[in-house]
């Protein structure tokens, strides 16, 4: 059974943030928010730079589990992006308010690949 990420990291978890509306976290690990960093880091674990794929796979795999997860709980289906300027989420949002109805809670989930092209071993 997967343990929620939550759950997992309970003990060094001070509070929780509830709000309104959504809320979004902006947020930099330090130490690996830069290219050198990273590469200090996984070299430091013995990790070869062009393994990096594989030694995140394991959170990518987390997130995706915990994502599922909630989505089943709710009763909502994970809509995947396949493009990132298919639409606005913003506006696809607004557009499941109206037809749910629902004004608190999670009402949907999206799942969308993000590349980022600023770390290239």
């Amino acid at each position: 059974m997967t343990t929620s990420i939550t759950e997992h990291y309970k003990q060094q978890i001070a509070g929780t943030i509830s709000c309104f509306d959504r809320i979004i976290i902006s947020a930099t690990i330090p130490g690996v928010c830069y290219p050198e960093g990273m590469a200090k880091h996984i070299t430091s674990k013995g990790i070869r730079l062009f393994d990096y794929p594989h030694y995140v796979e394991p959170l990518r795999d987390e997130i995706r589990a915990n994502a599922e997860k909630i989505a089943k709980e709710n009763n909502l289906e994970i809509e995947h992006i396949r493009s990132k300027n298919a639409f606005r989420k913003e506006d696809r949002i607004k557009e499941i308010l109206k037809q749910t109805q629902t004004q608190e809670g999670i009402i949907h989930i999206f799942s969308a690949m993000e590349p980022c092209p600023a770390y290239t071993p």
